[in-house]
């Protein structure tokens, strides 16, 4: 008996502690990472998140991802970095590539890639706008096609009152639903929008919007970010967004 009770308590002493890998379980818990239920049990599971997150992540240690050093993950977790790194781990990448145009088909809304700009989060404004097309052959023709209202909430734009002077299908909820726009720091707009092209007149067909990408060019104009950003629309014409009268929202 005495024997058997020795080599019970070697075995209990020589893996990981219970709250060690508990205490791993319930950090990944609150993120994207499920390591299956808090058991205190190291498992394929367990094992399998924490990898999972430190690659996503890029963390780096001076340890492996083993049950002896459950302690040392854990102390980690519970100190300074952990709460920074539960809310980076929040979404899982499961390195998916995929197409935006494929991904905007798919979800039925417009999808606009960020990620190469870097948006203007500070920026909090309304402003008044205008959409405007430029002929391509003469330069000096302009034609107001909208006007009205927009918002800037961290940096993404927001559309509010206003009207196309297009007549058609042209309605205020195009840009309300449709458009995906972030100004980034030199004060250019980015992303995608609707935008009516042609004046319809009474008995001609009506024409959806063409769906267009900014930016072509910006020229600052007025208190950032006010100015002009241009677009391209077909051979004949460009695009043109203005903003201006910006104030504290």
């Amino acid at each position: 008996m005495k024997l058997l009770w020795s080599l019970s308590v070697i075995i209990m002493f020589s893996g990981p502690a219970l709250a060690d890998v508990a205490c791993i379980q319930r950090f990944l818990s609150t993120t994207a990472f499920n390591p299956g239920p808090i058991d205190g049990a190291w498992g394929r599971k367990t094992e399998t998140a924490l990898q999972g997150l430190i690659e996503q992540l890029d963390l780096e240690f001076d340890y492996e991802v083993s049950p002896r050093n459950s302690d040392q993950f854990c102390s980690y977790f519970e100190g300074a970095d952990g709460e920074q790194v539960a809310a980076q781990a929040m979404v899982r990448d499961y390195g998916v590539a995929i197409n935006i145009d494929q991904l905007s088909a798919f979800t039925g809304t417009t999808v606009v890639d960020f990620s190469q700009i870097v948006i203007a989060e500070e920026l909090n404004l309304v402003c008044r706008f205008a959409i405007e097309r430029q002929f391509r052959q003469d330069l000096t023709r302009i034609e107001l096609m909208a006007a009205g209202r927009l918002e800037i909430i961290s940096g993404l734009i927001n559309f509010n009152a206003h009207a196309w002077r297009t007549g058609g299908l042209a309605s205020d909820e195009y840009l309300h639903e449709e458009a995906v726009l972030a100004v980034d720091q030199e004060g250019a707009v980015n992303g995608s929008m609707p935008y009516f092209h042609l004046f319809i007149n009474d008995g001609e067909v009506a024409l959806p919007p063409e769906y267009v990408q900014l930016p072509r060019e910006y020229v600052p104009n007025g208190a950032y970010p006010e100015g002009l950003t241009t677009f391209d629309v077909d051979e004949w014409q460009l695009g043109r967004l203005k903003i201006f009268n910006c104030s504290q929202r």
